[in-house]
């Protein structure tokens, strides 16, 4: 151990119980770490690891709560967030180990859901093949019938393996694509969470000007999720794709990432009335 370094061990005991007590009560919080990490436990115990290093996690606020004999649970946003910004005080897509789904290479406001079209597609059509793996012609002709080109499905593509949102293949023939557990999630659950898209709103290009212009750093939670709802009712706007048939649902998981927009004004109000109540 470094020279003059001391450690309560009693603290250090009930720290690591409050993790443990996470782990085995909070089904979400099992289920983000298990499928962002795609089944390696390396990178499964990184997370973690990253959680109890992060400036964004109030360790004596869970110290406190063990003390006083109550039960603590890790909140889900502390553990996406720490996991998302690492040491970083701003989302950075080539540190963090969770992508940017809405990320664009090109003015075209649709390909915002490029990669969740093209992630829900593969899991779709793969259903019923037993090694889970489709031909990558079958998702450019799939994604060419909706509109996009060739270099933006291209990029999608590429960029997905590379972040290990899919999986790649070949055995003497045509690439082959499979969605891994950690690009499922994203789709699924990811998207619908206000954490998630608080981070990415500064990290993705925004084809509307007028909207750009309104999309500022800001710090309150009021302002966040005000933020938010602006980002939201830009995407809403985007998804152009009437009459055409997509495994994807932008308005489903804007309805539900609204309500989880609403459940953090509701808890952020109930806090400021705790405070007020304890002056």
């Amino acid at each position: 151990m470094p020279e003059n370094l001391t450690i309560d061990s009693d603290k250090l005991l009930a720290y690591l119980d409050v993790l443990i007590e996470a782990f085995n009560s909070n089904e979400q919080l099992k289920e983000f770490v298990e499928n962002l990490s795609s089944g390696s436990i390396r990178r499964a115990l990184d997370f973690v690891t990253t959680f109890v290093g992060s400036g964004y996690v109030a360790t004596s606020r869970i110290l406190e709560a063990y003390e006083r004999g109550d039960l603590y649970t890790v909140p889900m946003h502390e553990f996406i967030r720490s996991v998302m910004y690492g040491d970083y005080s701003y989302y950075d897509p080539q540190a963090s180990e969770v992508s940017n789904v809405y990320d664009i290479f090109s003015v075209d406001g649709r390909e915002h859901f490029l990669t969740p079209i093209l992630l829900a597609a593969c899991q779709a059509q793969a259903a019923s093949i037993s090694d889970g793996f489709i031909d990558e012609g079958a998702m450019y002709q799939h994604l060419q019938a909706l509109g996009y080109s060739a270099e933006q499905i291209e990029s999608h593509i590429d960029r997905s393996i590379d972040r290990k949102l899919l999986q790649s293949g070949r055995e003497g023939g045509p690439r082959k694509l499979r969605v891994t557990s950690a690009g499922a999630y994203m789709y699924k659950r990811m998207m619908a969470y206000f954490t998630y898209l608080d981070a990415m709103v500064v990290d993705t290009p925004i084809t509307d000007p007028v909207v750009r212009a309104k999309i500022r750093d800001i710090y309150t939670i009021k302002d966040r999720t005000e933020r938010a709802r602006q980002f939201c009712d830009y995407l809403d706007s985007c998804w152009d794709f009437e009459g055409q048939e997509t495994s994807f649902s932008w308005p489903i998981v804007s309805a539900a990432l609204r309500d989880d927009i609403a459940s953090v004004d509701l808890r952020a109000e109930r806090t400021r009335l705790r405070r007020e109540l304890n002056r």
